[in-house]
C-alpha cells in the first residue's frame, strides 16, 4: 500500500503510514456473533457484558515504536514518563520531555587500559582513577599525596628531632600510594576500594593528629634543656 500523502511504502494491513503516520481509515468492524438462545448449561443466569464501543477500543501501543493508534490519532509515548501524547505535540504534556529524546542514542563508552590505569598510579597516586573516570576520588588522593610527600620531605631536610615530625606525613603518603594501586585493581574487578569515603577521611584525620602530636613532642623537648639552664 503507498501512502497517498508521502507516497511511502506500508504493508497492505498497515493502519497508519510508518513514514508521516497519515491514517488509511478505521477498517469496518465486525459484525457480533449471534448469542446462543436458551439458558448456560448450568442453569444459572449471567448478565450479558455490552459490547465495546469503537471509542473504547484504544491500542496499548508498540513498545518497539512507542507508537499508539487511538481512535483516528496517533499518539507517542514519552521515553521519561510513559504518557502518550498527540502526534502533533512536541514535548510531553506532563514532564516536557521532547519527543525527540526517543531517537536519542546514549555515547558509547571507551573501555578502560588498566594497564595504563596501574603504571599511572604508580607515578602519582590518583593519577589511574582520573583515566578510569572516578575523577573526584582520583584528585583526592593525588592531592593527599603531593601535599604529604612535600611536606614531610621539606620538615626532614631539617635533620635532628625534625624527622619525627615529618615521619606521619611520609607514612601517610606510603599509606596513600600503596592503598592506591590496590584500589585500581578493585576497580577493574568490580570490588569495594580500601580508600573510599570515611576510610579517607579517618586517614587524613589520624595522620594530622600524628603531626600534631610529634611537633608538640619536639617543642617540648627542645624547650626542656632551655628551661632547665634559666633555674
Amino acid at each position: 500500500m503507498r501512502c497517498p500523502a508521502c507516497g511511502a511504502t506500508n504493508p497492505d494491513a498497515a493502519a497508519w503510514c510508518g513514514q508521516c503516520y497519515r491514517t488509511f481509515g478505521t477498517p469496518p468492524a465486525a459484525a457480533p456473533a449471534p448469542a446462543a438462545e436458551g439458558p448456560p448449561p448450568d442453569g444459572a443466569g449471567s448478565p450479558r457484558q455490552p459490547a465495546p464501543s469503537p471509542a473504547d477500543d484504544v491500542a496499548t501501543g508498540d513498545p518497539a515504536t512507542g507508537f499508539r493508534r487511538s481512535g483516528e490519532d496517533i499518539e507517542w509515548a514519552c521515553v521519561t514518563c510513559g504518557r502518550y501524547n498527540p502526534l502533533h505535540a512536541s514535548r510531553c504534556e506532563v514532564c516536557g520531555t521532547p519527543m525527540a529524546a526517543r531517537y536519542q542514542t546514549a555515547p558509547d563508552t571507551p573501555p578502560v587500559n588498566w594497564g595504563a590505569a596501574l603504571a599511572l598510579s604508580s607515578v602519582l597516586p590518583g593519577g589511574g582513577h582520573l583515566l578510569a573516570g572516578a575523577g573526584a576520588s582520583g584528585t583526592a588522593r593525588a592531592l593527599l599525596y603531593v601535599l604529604w610527600l612535600l611536606g614531610g620531605v621539606a620538615v626532614a631536610t631539617q635533620g635532628g628531632p625534625a624527622v619525627l615530625v615529618a615521619a606521619p606525613l611520609l607514612l601517610g603518603a606510603a599509606a596513600v600510594w600503596g592503598a592506591t594501586l590496590l584500589d585500581v585493581r578493585n576497580l577493574e574487578r568490580g570490588r569495594p576500594e580500601l580508600l573510599a569515603g570515611r576510610t579517607l577521611l579517618w586517614m587524613v584525620i589520624a595522620v594530622t593528629a600524628l603531626f600534631m602530636v610529634a611537633g608538640a613532642v619536639v617543642l617540648v623537648g627542645s624547650a626542656g634543656p632551655a628551661g632547665g639552664d634559666l633555674g
